[in-house]
């Protein structure tokens, strides 16, 4: 077996079609508003301090698109979803735990409960791999 098909295991856990469905859509579409909405890109990361929020803004949103579909069709989950994590991470990190302290408990959780659930969500795509109904799935087990 090629070593490439490891990162392709996967188990046939029906859950992690509903988990990466639930994962690709989010950020697919957080992404798409990145690129299109105005104010949800660079100006969002220029809000938000960030360096350089004119590349930043579409860039994450493009790796949130373009991540995310992946995700959602079951190609490469666990590579896929590297990036993802990495994009929450950095967003719990520098934009929650700090709105915890400015604008309270209540304000910073009602933001933050979508993100931990991406994160959880991403966490259990990355352990587990895309589930049964994805092509991760029928090329590990060809």
């Amino acid at each position: 077996m090629p070593p490439g098909i490891l990162l392709l295991r996967t188990t046939p856990d029906p859950t992690l079609v509903l988990i990466r469905i639930l994962v690709g859509w989010v950020f697919a579409w957080e992404g798409l508003a990145k690129l299109l909405v105005p104010g949800r890109g660079s100006g969002a990361f220029e809000g938000w301090g960030f360096p350089l929020p004119d590349l930043m803004g579409p860039l994450v949103g493009a790796f949130e698109v373009g991540c995310g579909l992946l995700v959602l069709a079951g190609v490469g989950v666990r590579v896929s979803v590297l990036p993802l994590l990495a994009i929450i991470f950095v967003a719990i990190v520098r934009i929650r735990i700090p709105a915890l302290f400015s604008d309270g408990l209540f304000a910073a959780v009602s933001g933050m409960h979508l993100d931990l659930a991406m994160l959880v969500g991403g966490l259990i795509l990355l352990w587990r791999g895309a589930g049964p109904m994805s092509v991760d799935y029928r090329m590990s087990n060809d």
